[in-house]
């Protein structure tokens, strides 16, 4: 095995970012944070957070597509023809600390 990508409740970024219907800012802001402390998010990406900090979901429908193309869930046929290894940890298993909205590990 040359790598292994493991995902977690965190693979699927639509989800983490407006499940149920319902906004969620905190995550945004947990999953936008590291990128603005490391470096500069490109335009698309600073738009997409922004509609997302907002609050208002007039303009939710902009950013879904967006991050169902950047979600780890959505690549997994694509990793598996690199011979990647992708593995699914059992919810039983420890979470990170800040475990996805509606997520109760």
């Amino acid at each position: 095995m040359d790598a292994e990508s493991a995902m977690s409740g965190w693979a699927d970024l639509t989800d983490s970012l407006y499940k149920g219907e319902t906004q969620h800012t905190q995550a945004t802001a947990i999953l936008a944070g590291p990128g603005y402390a490391t470096g500069r998010p490109s335009a698309e990406a600073a738009e997409k957070i922004e509609i997302m900090l907002s609050g208002k979901t007039d303009r939710v429908d902009e950013v879904l597509p967006w991050a169902d193309q950047r979600s780890a869930v959505n690549q997994v046929d694509r990793l598996n023809a690199d011979d990647t290894a992708v593995t699914s940890h059992s919810r039983r298993a420890k979470r990170p600390s800040a475990s996805p909205p509606g997520d109760s590990a």
